[in-house]
């Protein structure tokens, strides 16, 4: 079964079952879909308007890369549901003698492996498409403000719930150089603060605020938790201290 091709009900009803997947994985690939997907509409609205003319190219190039990444993110949601399924069959396996413990265990550590993995491409797809959302701030239709602004909110939504799966996975996994490796990441995949849900979102207050002056938003009014995906960026005070311990950078788990 495609999860992508259930109609949004049949996806909804499937995760409010008591299966034990499709889960919080595929739910955060899929407000990844959707935030890309919210990305690539801003830039279909602004493309080949005449006001918006001098960000033509720009709104051309997010909104096919855009469209990559929703791709991406969709094939990621089905292949995250494979790998809890992989872990679920180990439990069949059998388990009375020596060898088949030994057999089974290491199944079962391949896949939690194969349980992070997924999580954590979603994160990098994540970030990839904020700096999309971040590069049509103030250059693309600003009719369309707010859904991009969704954009930002559903792939914020998308790191910090790859992320809680990542750290879930770790826990169980006795492979002490992989768990390293999953939990600073390839720092080079994080050389930039993320302001919860995205990097685009002081650039964007300011565009809504600029546009919208009968009703001001601010961070703080809104969204006030900062967090950085780089453990060398000053984190600012949080207004909300109990968010922190569910989606810091892991140094500071």
């Amino acid at each position: 079964m495609q999860l992508s091709e259930l109609t949004v009900r049949g996806f909804a009803d499937l995760l409010g079952s008591d299966a034990p997947a499709p889960g919080g994985g595929s739910a955060a690939a899929l407000a990844g879909a959707l935030g890309a997907a919210l990305t690539a509409m801003v830039g279909s609205l602004t493309v080949g308007k005449k006001k918006y003319a001098e960000f033509d190219g720009l709104a051309r190039e997010t909104l096919e890369k855009a469209r990559d990444l929703e791709h991406r993110f969709l094939d990621v949601m089905q292949r995250d549901t494979e790998a809890f399924n992989a872990v679920s069959a180990v439990f069949a396996m059998p388990k009375g003698t020596d060898e088949e413990k030994a057999a089974r265990l290491q199944a079962m550590q391949q896949a939690l492996q194969g349980c992070t993995r997924t999580p954590f491409e979603m994160m990098e797809l994540s970030l990839d498409a904020l700096r999309l959302t971040e590069g049509l701030v103030d250059r693309s239709n600003a009719n369309a403000a707010s859904d991009l602004g969704c954009a930002a909110l559903h792939l914020g939504c998308a790191i910090q719930g790859a992320w809680l799966n990542v750290l879930i996975n770790l826990g169980s996994i006795r492979d002490v150089a992989f768990a390293a490796q999953y939990r600073t990441g390839d720092r080079s995949c994080w050389t930039r603060p993320c302001r919860c849900p995205g990097g685009s979102m002081d650039a964007f207050w300011k565009w809504w605020n600029k546009r919208e002056k009968s009703l001001r938003l601010t961070p703080e009014g809104f969204l006030s938790e900062t967090i950085y995906f780089s453990p060398n960026q000053q984190r600012t005070k949080a207004a909300r201290p109990g968010i922190r311990s569910l989606i810091s950078w892991p140094e500071v788990l």
